[in-house]
Formats: C-alpha cells, sequence, structure tokens
C-alpha cells in the first residue's frame, strides 16, 4: 500500500494499535520504527477501545487505569509529543465496549496523565455525542483540545437498506458487520462517507476555528478519511467523491476560500 501510495504523493502511516485489548505487549515495534523511518511518520497513533471480550467483566476505574498504563507503555519508548492516542465510536447496544473508554472526561485524564497528544476523529466524536445524548459541541468541548495532535473528518451519514445491499457485495464486508453484534443497524448513523451534508461541513469549521482563534493546539495532520483497500473501505472509494470534497477541505484549511 505505501509502495502504491507514493506514486502520487508522500506518505505518513495510521497504525492498527489498540489500547484495552491487552495486545500491545505483543507489537513488534521495530517494524513499527522502520515504518515510521522509511515514511518520516511523526507519531505513533492508539486507538482508545477496551472491550469485556479482552479485560473480563471489571469496573470502570480498573478499565480506565489499564488504559492509561497501557498508553503510558508507548510514551515511555517514544515520547508524549510521539504518540497520538484517538477516540472511538460507540454505540449504546455494542456492549463488548467499554462505555467509560468513550467519556471525554476520561480520555481528557488519560491524555493528560500520560502527556500525550489527542487524535480528534470528528466522525467517532458524533456518534459516540449520539449514545450519551449529548451535542457533539459540548462532547467535544470536553476534551483537550490543547493536546491536539491530528484531526480525522468524514460525513456522517444514516446507514440504510440500500447503502447495505451494496455494501454486501463487496467482499468481506459480512465480517465487518459482526462488530456490531447482531444489531439491526439500518438507521444509525456511520461515518467513513463523503461530506453529504451541511452539518459535516458546520462541524468541521467549528473545530478549525477553534485552532485558528488558539483555542487548540495546531495539529500535524488533518485527514479526509474516506475511502481506501479492504472490506471497510472498497465499496466506498468513490473518485468523484474525493474530487468534489478535498479542494474544498483545502480551502478550508489554507484559508484560500471562502468557508461555508
Amino acid at each position: 500500500m505505501i509502495a502504491d501510495a507514493r506514486q502520487d504523493a508522500p506518505v505518513y502511516v495510521h497504525f492498527p494499535l489498540v489500547v484495552g485489548k491487552q495486545k500491545l505487549a505483543d507489537t513488534d515495534w521495530a517494524r513499527i520504527d522502520a515504518y515510521m523511518r522509511d515514511t518520516n511518520t511523526p507519531h505513533v497513533n492508539l486507538h482508545l477501545e477496551p472491550t469485556r471480550s479482552a479485560l473480563g467483566d471489571i469496573d470502570d476505574d480498573t478499565v480506565i487505569d489499564l488504559c492509561m498504563r497501557e498508553v503510558q507503555s508507548v510514551v515511555d519508548r517514544y515520547g508524549g509529543d510521539c504518540v497520538v492516542l484517538e477516540n472511538v465510536p460507540y454505540r449504546a447496544f455494542q456492549s463488548d465496549k467499554y462505555r467509560a473508554a468513550i467519556l471525554p472526561q476520561k480520555i481528557n485524564w488519560i491524555i493528560r496523565a500520560t502527556g500525550c497528544r489527542m487524535l480528534l476523529d470528528i466522525g467517532h466524536a458524533r456518534i459516540s455525542a449520539e449514545a450519551l445524548e449529548m451535542s457533539p459541541f459540548a462532547y467535544m468541548n470536553e476534551l483537550p483540545f490543547d493536546r491536539l495532535g491530528e484531526v480525522h473528518i468524514a460525513g456522517v451519514t444514516t446507514y440504510t437498506r440500500d447503502i447495505h445491499e451494496r455494501a454486501m457485495q463487496h467482499d468481506g464486508y459480512e465480517a465487518i458487520m459482526k462488530k456490531y453484534e447482531g444489531a439491526d443497524v439500518i438507521g444509525w448513523n456511520m461515518d467513513h462517507f463523503g461530506m453529504e451534508s451541511d452539518a459535516d461541513w458546520h462541524i468541521f469549521e467549528w473545530v478549525l476555528r477553534k485552532i485558528q482563534r488558539g483555542e487548540a493546539a495546531e495539529p500535524r495532520f488533518i485527514a479526509f478519511e474516506y475511502g481506501g483497500t479492504g472490506a471497510p473501505f472498497a465499496w466506498r472509494s468513490e473518485r468523484d467523491v474525493i474530487a468534489r470534497d478535498v479542494p474544498r477541505f483545502y480551502g478550508m484549511v489554507h484559508g484560500v476560500m471562502e468557508k461555508p
């Protein structure tokens, strides 16, 4: 994938490392280091996603403490400014996920306790805020924007029967749906789509303005997390969507066109 992508543009790596599944200790860090050197990737990203299937049924304080210690182990290796912790999406029916790990005050505590930086995934924040019956703005306002290191943005779309049937035509997608634990996901909000609504653009502008006003640290990367390879993304990797949305993103980030 790196070799293919390099034909078009410089590359950095987004690693599939997860906090809260007791697997970080098995990571081949030498391989991580090699990818970072090869691509000039400036930080290691971690996904904050503890699960009962990995940790057992333990209390929330113990879960957060375990996650903090895992993050700290990576910070000890790379330094706080070179580790970013990403918020993940949570829906109320996903009983295997620990709800405590998507509470903004808990995310804030882990980041400040370890000295790492935040990878804010705006779509994930919108979905988690919905599960907590909060507005996405109130949810994000409790996160540590002064430790912002990276931003992910993509459209959030209601998952319809038509979308599902189109996605199921691609190999491997049925296995991907198992993460929803058998729930009927029709009607739920999903991310990793194009920017299809004014709400998608408005919430991105809100984050940008916080950065521009100095209310948030300037991130190293702002990534449009749409499209890609493999079962989760191959069915939603349309050239027309990328051609439509990326120039608007670029203009907003660099201030060379009127913002929506």
